[in-house]
């Protein structure tokens, strides 16, 4: 199912037993052909509204024949060109929730469940992550990241995050 509010586009999906859900906040529109200005990125929408709109403005209307479908895929490095513009998923705790009373630990709160990839900056194509910086410190820190990678292939600058 998909649920549209505040703070993105949630689609959720489970079996009566088990449950999980993705957060939208950021998409990217893809193109079939390589680009040495772009890769294979056309265009990075950004925010709750503005990636309702791209998904949902692309979507048949409810009284056509044709039939909208939505599918995760998994994605085979091996056949897929897509798949090597992925830099890093970067896996972290979620941001901007509340505590709960029964969560005394925050526990739950603080799970690293939130994913997001990280694709390499072209001329004229350059994704923005808003707290990129913050991020890739916790990631450098751990050690999930090397300093090198953060700031040549995701940053393009110089950074201390010691």
């Amino acid at each position: 199912k998909l649920y549209l509010h505040g703070s993105g586009i949630d689609i959720t999906f489970g079996d009566g037993i088990n449950y999980g859900g993705i957060l939208l906040r950021g998409v990217i529109r893809l193109t079939d052909e390589f680009d040495i200005e772009n890769g294979f990125m056309k265009e990075y929408f950004e925010g709750p509204l503005v990636v309702a709109t791209e998904l949902f403005s692309n979507l048949n209307t409810l009284n056509s024949k044709e039939k909208n479908e939505i599918v995760l895929t998994s994605v085979d490095r091996n056949n897929n060109p897509f798949s090597h513009s992925i830099i890093k998923t970067i896996k972290t705790k979620r941001v901007g929730l509340s505590a709960k009373s029964e969560d005394i630990d925050n526990y739950f709160k603080n799970l690293p469940i939130r994913y997001i990839t990280i694709v390499p900056k072209f001329l004229k194509f350059k994704q923005t992550i808003k707290g990129i910086e913050r991020l890739l410190g916790e990631q450098v820190i751990n050690g999930t990241i090397t300093l090198d990678d953060a700031r040549k292939k995701i940053l393009g600058y110089n950074k201390n995050f010691i």
